[in-house]
């Protein structure tokens, strides 16, 4: 009798649901550019949601189990209300810090960089190094020193305009454009001419740049760059998931889930990576 209750009670745990594994819980802290803590903001990743910050700050998100410390990800700011429709993320992208340690999400008003924008299109234009040329220095420069009044380092500037180019509000689209314009502005400085040359079983045009300025040698990237953003799908231009790189690539695998720049260089680092941090705590078992 008491092998048969043994046997029944062995099927009831074989047939029992096994527990999800537990996820990565990442504690978040929202701060403006002066450093002040952010209360009432939600964050999002992958369709899971975290609470509100209380007034220091700070909440708690759940993360999936297979993300793991030193990962990259994007996160969302919830607009869950009208005052949080005016913020946006200056950092979305953040790697997912180790034990304790908090990452830092750093939030700022749209009006801010709508005036940043407006102090650059109203400041005074300096003499151009040549007549009729203006150097590109002149407006980045100038770009850099009204975000520095209100706060904003040069690397924060450039993660700041990409998140907001990402903007719903339509009254933000001129600022979104000025990445176009930078654009535009290259490719008028690009000198050459235009190629016939044999395709396949037929032919094509190619442009020939002939640089004469320095602002010139940049015409092949502002080609580039205008074929991206005009035939291509900008959701697939991601950053290298070592986050030790600044590169960014188009992700054209099938499946779109690339995750660096180069297999051949950041990927096998970050799987030697990945392969240390599992046989560690084996390596110190057995030593």
């Amino acid at each position: 009798m008491r092998r048969h209750v043994f046997a029944v009670f062995a099927l009831l745990l074989a047939a029992a649901p096994l527990p999800a594994a537990p996820g990565t819980r990442m504690v978040l802290v929202a701060r403006d550019l002066e450093d002040h803590p952010l209360s009432g903001f939600r964050f999002a990743y992958e369709g899971v949601e975290s609470k509100s910050t209380n007034r220091a700050g700070s909440t708690e998100l759940d993360l999936p189990p297979e993300v793991r410390p030193g990962q990259q990800i994007k996160i969302h700011l919830v607009p869950s209300s009208k005052r949080m429709e005016e913020w946006f993320l200056v950092n979305p992208q953040i790697n997912i810090p180790g034990g304790s340690i908090s990452a830092e999400l750093v939030l700022m008003r749209r009006r801010t960089l709508r005036q940043i924008a407006a102090a650059v299109r109203d400041a005074p234009r300096g003499a151009p190094a040549r007549p009729g040329k203006l150097t590109v220095e002149e407006p980045k420069r100038t770009l850099v020193d009204a975000a520095a009044h209100y706060g904003l380092t040069p690397d924060q500037l450039e993660t700041a305009i990409r998140s907001f180019a990402e903007t719903q509000d339509p009254k933000d689209r001129g600022i979104a454009a000025e990445g176009p314009a930078a654009i535009n502005f290259i490719l008028a400085e690009n000198e050459g001419t235009l190629r016939l040359e044999r395709h396949g079983s037929g032919f094509r045009t190619r442009f020939v740049a002939k640089p004469t300025d320095p602002i010139s040698l940049l015409g092949n990237v502002a080609e580039a760059a205008a074929d991206l953003m005009s035939s291509r799908d900008l959701h697939l231009v991601r950053r290298c998931g070592n986050p030790d790189c600044v590169l960014f690539f188009y992700d054209a695998t099938r499946n779109h889930r690339r995750q660096w720049c180069a297999m051949r260089t950041c990927g096998n680092l970050m799987k030697v990576r990945a392969f240390r941090r599992r046989h560690r705590p084996l390596a110190a078992a057995t030593a």
